[in-house]
């Protein structure tokens, strides 16, 4: 026998238990993916199942057969895999096996984001709630809880007010928005009091007057030096 036909004889087997490692052939792989806030939030076990698991998957991962112990056409036993199906479809890419076709680039990035969000079941299931920054007397808590909601929509640099934006401390320190440890001289302050001749928000914007408890962060804010 030649040492070339034992060679293949040798080598059929081994052929035969590999397994696919990256799309086409590529090292495209779910921990290069990074799924957008938006997409995580979106995620759901329908959208995974239909685009993922049910043309690639779940024949070998069924009721029937549940090969690994791992059946994907439930949200729960689906779920319960999490882990194995991170290791091996998105890390080590030994699933799918080979011959069978490979995970698409728009494939992988909807199994990176079903698992990156947790398995959920409904789209926004496991959507962290959002950070509440309580109201003080800091840049970081004023943008949060007042200029983001009742300012930056005109003071930003393609808004009405773009001449005065308040999108950043810099902005703010900049002008005479803002004269650090002095409220009264800053306009800022003046312009949300209520006995201001030009009050802001202005009533045409629909927003509220701000509260006592605002006006008052920010007269602190400023007094104690405008800083973050």
């Amino acid at each position: 026998m030649s040492k070339k036909l034992l060679f293949l004889l040798l080598t059929l087997p081994l052929a035969a238990c590999s397994y696919n490692h990256g799309k086409d052939g590529s090292t495209d792989s779910g921990a290069s993916l990074q799924p957008s806030t938006e997409q995580l939030a979106a995620s759901s076990f329908s959208q995974v199942y239909s685009q993922v698991f049910s043309n690639k998957c779940a024949g070998c991962h069924n009721d029937t057969l549940t090969n690994g112990g791992v059946n994907l056409t439930h949200p729960e036993t689906a779920k319960s895999a999490l882990s194995q199906i991170n290791q091996s479809a998105l890390v080590d890419h030994s699933m799918p096996k080979a011959g069978s076709p490979p995970l698409t680039h728009d494939e992988l990035l909807i199994l990176t984001t079903w698992v990156q969000a947790g398995g959920p079941n409904q789209a926004g299931e496991n959507t962290p709630a959002p950070v509440v920054i309580p109201l003080a007397p800091t840049f970081e808590s004023i943008s949060a809880n007042i200029l983001q909601p009742k300012c930056v929509g005109c003071h930003n640099p393609q808004g009405k007010a773009k001449d005065d934006p308040f999108q950043t401390l810099a902005q703010l320190s900049g002008s005479d928005a803002v004269i650090a440890g002095k409220a009264e001289l800053s306009d800022l302050y003046n312009d949300i009091l209520a006995t201001a001749k030009h009050r802001m928000p202005p009533v045409s914007s629909g927003e509220a007057a701000l509260s006592d408890a605002e006006i008052e962060v920010i007269k602190d804010w400023i007094n104690n030096g405008a800083k973050d």
